[in-house]
Order: structure tokens, then C-alpha cells, then sequence
């Protein structure tokens, strides 16, 4: 395999890994952290959707199915049905949700691993992930969500269940490191492709995707990253303009306000985690559309007079490194730090003002995860 080639990545500049791959000397503690990880990810068992505890309506197991997560039986009912939203309570039957989400992030270090590292037996894993999930006629999944986040008694399948996908990004990335390194022949890349010009072909056009399209809260943002990222990895240039075009309007300035709250996330009883997870969605939007042109995400904004992200990371920071004194709900204790500082080191990336880089250290954040995966 070739390790000099810089890969073509989707959600960052492929400069920077081979950047950090030539300074990997500096970054000893980390380096040794990522390289154990990605020795443990090779014993791991690939994910599938055909393994999985829900049967779809369809009878297909490669159709994937989950249930709402926050969903539980209704204790006044015999048959717990329909069932009733405890939002923040996870319920821990709607595991498979998760499957997705590991797959695309494990890759993505698999392959960022094996770029630094010179590791084929990094890259083969990450592209057996990649595999076994899309592309094996006995594992792959069909390229729709129609039976995401079912609620039994309610419905088969939801809108909302889109967010499932929200790390596709990073099998994006993923891809293209192992693309540049040799370790996928065409056929294989062009499959990939594929399969993913199908999935947000029907989520552009599915009564479901629709309705993510229009969701005012996180599905929403999540959504544009997806469709973005998607179109970007499949070569939709039209595509990702028309995103990168709209979605300051659709999502900034809808979300944020002038102060930097974001209200929608903040009615949540997890509201601090919600907060971080859309603004890391925010703001991985405003990277992509700056790369293809659109500047009005790094601006001041002509209408409220501040920074939209900039004021939204202001507003998070002093609950992140204290929780105690955000004032909202949050009945789940969580780790903030790493979405913060991506964003950060976003903001960093599209400013060039070490003011964010500053910031980023004084929060509690993984090394290995700010100086070798968040590029």
C-alpha cells in the first residue's frame, strides 16, 4: 500500500492527516493511545443489520429496523402498547440504533490508524467493516431507512429515525484514506458510491426524508450533514450547493440565537448533550460549505451583529467545564469536552485564529481524539 497519497476526504482536508502523519514524533502519548485502539478493533466482530433483534414488516432482515429510543411499554397497559416517550430515558432494548453509529466511527479510526501508523491489517479491518455493512449480498443493508426508530403500537418506522446515519461522514472519510492508500480496488469505491447515491436519492425523495428535511431541531442540522457530506462523496456538485446555500438560512439563524443558546435542544431533559451534538452538526456544516464557497458561516451575522457559531461555543463552554451551573435539564450525566472541542478546532480550521485552539485546552478532551482523529 502507498502511505504518501493524500486522500481526498469529505469532512476535513486530507492535508492534515498527512500533516500529522510527518509530525506523528510530537504526538508520542496520543499516537501510543490511537495505536492500542486500533489493535483492539481488529478482534472486534463486524456489525450487520441482518443481526439484529427486530424483524422489519418486511420480513427482510437486510432491511434495516430500529426502535425509538427513548420508548418504553406503558405499565398501565397489559401488552405495553402503545408505547409512551420517556425522553432521556433510554430504553435498552433499542440497541441496533447503535450499529451503524460504531461501524462508520470504527472504520474511520481503523483507517486513520492505518494511514499514520503504515498498518495494512488496519486498513483490511476498517474495509471489512465497510464491507460486511454495504456491500456483502449476505450482510449488506438495503440502501432505505422506512423502519428507523419504530415505536410499537405507533408506527413501523419514523423520520426521525435519519439520525441513525449521522456518522456517515466518517465512513465518507474512511473511504477515501483507503482509496488513497491502495487498500480498495475501483469496483469496490465505486460500489460504495453506489450504494450511497441510492440511500440519499431515497432520502431526498422518501416521505420520511422530507420530513427530516423540514425538522427544526438536530434532525434537521443532521440531516444537511448527511445530504452534504453524501453528496460531496458522490460527486452531486449541484447537490451540495444547493445544501451549503440554504442551510445558514435553514439551520444557523433558525437555531442559534444572538446570545448563543440554542432553545430547541435546550427544552431537552438532556439538554447540555444536545446542545454540543448540534452545534458539532452546525458547525461540520459551515466546514463543508466553506470549503465549496459559501462564507456567511464564518461572519458576522448582518442581522443579530455576532458570530453565530462563535457566540453558541461561548455559551457551552462554562457548563462544560462545570455542569453544575447549567441551568437547564440534564439527567444524564455526559462527557461535553470532545464535541466542544471538535468544534473548536473547526472554528480554528475556518478562521485561522488561535483564540479557539486556546480555548480547546482548557477543556477536559481526549488527546488522541483533538490532536489525531478531529481534523
Amino acid at each position: 500500500m502507498n502511505y504518501c497519497v493524500i486522500p481526498k476526504t469529505v469532512s476535513f482536508d486530507g492535508n492534515i492527516l498527512s500533516l500529522r502523519k510527518a509530525e506523528i514524533s510530537k504526538y508520542k502519548e496520543e499516537a501510543e493511545i490511537l495505536k492500542k485502539r486500533a489493535e483492539k478493533l481488529l478482534l472486534c466482530e463486524p456489525y450487520s443489520v441482518v443481526y439484529k433483534k427486530l424483524v422489519p414488516p418486511t420480513n427482510d432482515p437486510h432491511d434495516y429496523m430500529t426502535m425509538g429510543t427513548y420508548w418504553w411499554p406503558d405499565p398501565e397497559k397489559e401488552d405495553g402498547l402503545p408505547y409512551i416517550r420517556r425522553d432521556g430515558s433510554f430504553n435498552p432494548d433499542a440497541t441496533d440504533r447503535n450499529k451503524y453509529r460504531s461501524m462508520a466511527i470504527e472504520a474511520y479510526e481503523l483507517a486513520v490508524s492505518a494511514y499514520l501508523f503504515e498498518r495494512d491489517d488496519f486498513a483490511e479491518k476498517a474495509l471489512e467493516l465497510i464491507k460486511i455493512w454495504h456491500l456483502n449480498e449476505e450482510t449488506k443493508m438495503n440502501p432505505h431507512a422506512e423502519f428507523a426508530q419504530a415505536i410499537p403500537g405507533i408506527c413501523t418506522g419514523r423520520g426521525i429515525g435519519l439520525i441513525d446515519f449521522r456518522d456517515s461522514y466518517r465512513l465518507f472519510d474512511a473511504t477515501e484514506i483507503l482509496k488513497a492508500i491502495g487498500a480498495l480496488d475501483e469496483k469496490t469505491y465505486n460500489d460504495i458510491k453506489e450504494w450511497y447515491i441510492e440511500f440519499i436519492n431515497w432520502m431526498i425523495t422518501s416521505e420520511k426524508g422530507i420530513f427530516e428535511d423540514n425538522y427544526f431541531n438536530n434532525h434537521g442540522v443532521w440531516y444537511d450533514v448527511q445530504i452534504l457530506s453524501a453528496a460531496i462523496f458522490t460527486s452531486r456538485p449541484e447537490l451540495a450547493k444547493r445544501v451549503a446555500m440554504n442551510a445558514y438560512r435553514k439551520r444557523h439563524k433558525t437555531q442559534i440565537m444572538k446570545d448563543g443558546c440554542q432553545p430547541h435542544e435546550l427544552e431537552r431533559t438532556n439538554a447540555m448533550s444536545y446542545s454540543s451534538m448540534n452545534l458539532l452538526g452546525l458547525a461540520l456544516i459551515a466546514k463543508m460549505s466553506y470549503t465549496l464557497g459559501y462564507k456567511e458561516y464564518i461572519q458576522i451575522d448582518k442581522d443579530d451583529g455576532v458570530f453565530l457559531l462563535e457566540k453558541a461555543v461561548e455559551f457551552l463552554i462554562p457548563y462544560a467545564k462545570d455542569q453544575s451551573k447549567f441551568p437547564y435539564q440534564q439527567i444524564k450525566p455526559g462527557d461535553f469536552g470532545a464535541d466542544i472541542c471538535e468544534v473548536l478546532n473547526i472554528l480554528f480550521c475556518l478562521t485561522k485564529d488561535e483564540k479557539y485552539q486556546k480555548l480547546s485546552t482548557t477543556l477536559e478532551s481526549p488527546k488522541y481524539l483533538n490532536n489525531l482523529l478531529r481534523l
